[in-house]
């Protein structure tokens, strides 16, 4: 009787979940747009629950496990595809999709821009499937990219490069999926809207590591002039922050040191340049990860010289503690005869944190120049 009353209570459970997911569809129907905002706002756990998804970090009350994945490769992707069976697939396709369609298309954009928000996780529950995400998602990116409403781009641009990496679009047969996919972003980074431009700005690292040096080059690289000489300082911000990103080796590991020099070089020049510290803070505070690449970056170098008189007390400390990597990257001569003065000079800055950041520098510039070269200079 025991294995009876188990059997029951597996089949009252899948009743039950079966109900549910019958009212979650008649609420996306409602005829209140309160109500089908609701189901928009929670289509996103709801779709990754029901191809049996585990929750992210924070549990129940966390959002969308779509967000933490580490996706393509790797152990998130195995994952993904071992728990999304064919029939689970199946269900996403048959009961949940019809409902991320309908709200992606919904008259009211406030319910859209959550539906086309959890594109990444139906991506997902699809088990990364390329040829059903080609089916069923992809042309709910292309039309939230062109939304005649800029908050439904401004939320799809948000959260673009989670959308773009869970399609299963990376498998080499999908290259022209993967190719459509860039070239809604490509759009979303030229929108009319600051509020698009900058959400989509701050996905280009991410992105440049989903499509690689090809799509790059191909719809972000010719969009970064026009992007460095924006009117609004918060883009121009942005987009020196995930620059700088692009050549962080634990976030962009497709850039090569050439596309780097030849497409990120001249953005780096720019914004050393900046009228806003802000601006010139994101590149100085992480130009160290482009060290082995001063010695061909002329321009860049010259900037931080003069930046040793910057008026604004936090460009100074980021640039007293660059100066020994340039020592590195040119050599203790050129530190010597071009750097050594300037750099005495900050050490005795009247802002203690300017002080600060060049001992703080100390042992870059030892182990570059030797411990008989620093006692010589410096000590003496």
């Amino acid at each position: 009787s025991n294995s009876n009353n188990n059997s029951n209570s597996g089949g009252s459970v899948e009743d039950t979940k079966s109900d549910l997911r019958q009212m979650f569809r008649a609420l996306s129907e409602d005829d209140t747009p309160m109500v089908r905002r609701g189901t928009g706002k929670n289509l996103a756990k709801y779709v990754e629950a029901v191809a049996k998804l585990p929750y992210g970090k924070k549990g129940a009350v966390g959002g969308p496990i779509a967000y933490e994945f580490v996706i393509p490769g790797g152990k998130d992707e195995t994952m993904i595809k071992k728990i999304v069976s064919q029939d689970l697939k199946n269900q996403v396709y048959e009961e949940v999709v019809p409902i991320y369609q309908a709200l992606c298309a919904d008259e009211q954009d406030s319910v859209r821009l959550m539906a086309v928000s959890a594109s990444g996780s139906v991506g997902c529950a699809l088990g990364l499937d390329g040829s059903m995400c080609s089916d069923v998602v992809l042309p709910m990116i292309k039309a939230g990219a062109a939304d005649v409403s800029w908050r439904v781009r401004s939320h799809l641009a948000k959260d673009f490069a989670v959308v773009a990496r869970s399609q299963g679009f990376h498998e080499s047969s999908r290259r022209a999926e993967l190719s459509s996919v860039f070239e809604s972003y490509s759009a979303l980074l030229q929108d009319v809207e600051i509020q698009v431009r900058g959400s989509a700005v701050e996905n280009i690292a991410r992105m440049a590591q989903l499509g690689g040096a090809d799509l790059f080059k191909a719809h972000i690289a010719p969009l970064l002039t026009q992007l460095t000489d924006d009117n609004a300082m918060e883009i121009r911000s942005k987009l020196a922050k995930t620059i700088m990103d692009c050549c962080d080796e634990s976030i962009c590991t497709t850039l090569t040191d050439k596309v780097i020099l030849q497409d990120l070089k001249p953005c780096l020049e720019c914004f050393l340049n900046d009228e806003f510290p802000e601006v010139q803070l994101h590149i100085l505070s992480k130009l160290s990860r482009v060290t082995r690449l001063l010695n061909q970056m002329d321009a860049v170098v010259q900037s931080i010289v003069a930046m040793t008189k910057a008026q604004n007390w936090r460009v100074r400390e980021s640039v007293s503690l660059m100066l020994p990597h340039l020592a590195e990257a040119r050599g203790v001569n050129y530190f010597q005869d071009q750097l050594l003065e300037v750099w005495m000079k900050l050490l005795s800055d009247q802002v203690a944190d300017v002080r600060t950041a060049c001992v703080n520098g100390m042992p870059k510039l030892l182990s570059v120049t030797g411990s008989a070269w620093v006692q010589r200079e410096v000590m003496s």
